[in-house]
């Protein structure tokens, strides 16, 4: 299983990078909105898309609220993507 953690941390790493136009070393497992100018309310609404598109998961208005963080994200895609 911790294969599996590490391909979507890894996923999610590059992902986000290229989501937010940053470097990967900008992007942190402890990563929270707010944390880069482009990661807004707006910057968020976008994201959730993405990542609707991305790894094809839905994400529910509930899921939107809590998709906050990195962690958050990964977490979320984990069970989603394994379930």
């Amino acid at each position: 299983m911790a294969k599996a953690t590490d391909d979507i941390n890894t996923r999610l790493k590059d992902f986000l990078a290229g989501q937010f136009n940053v470097g990967k070393d900008s992007i942190r497992e402890d990563l929270s909105f707010g944390d880069l100018p482009q990661w807004d309310s707006l910057g968020h609404m976008s994201l959730m898309a993405a990542i609707e598109d991305q790894f094809g998961v839905e994400v529910n208005a509930d899921a939107i609220a809590d998709l906050v963080n990195f962690k958050a994200i990964h977490d979320f895609l984990k069970k989603s993507i394994h379930d």
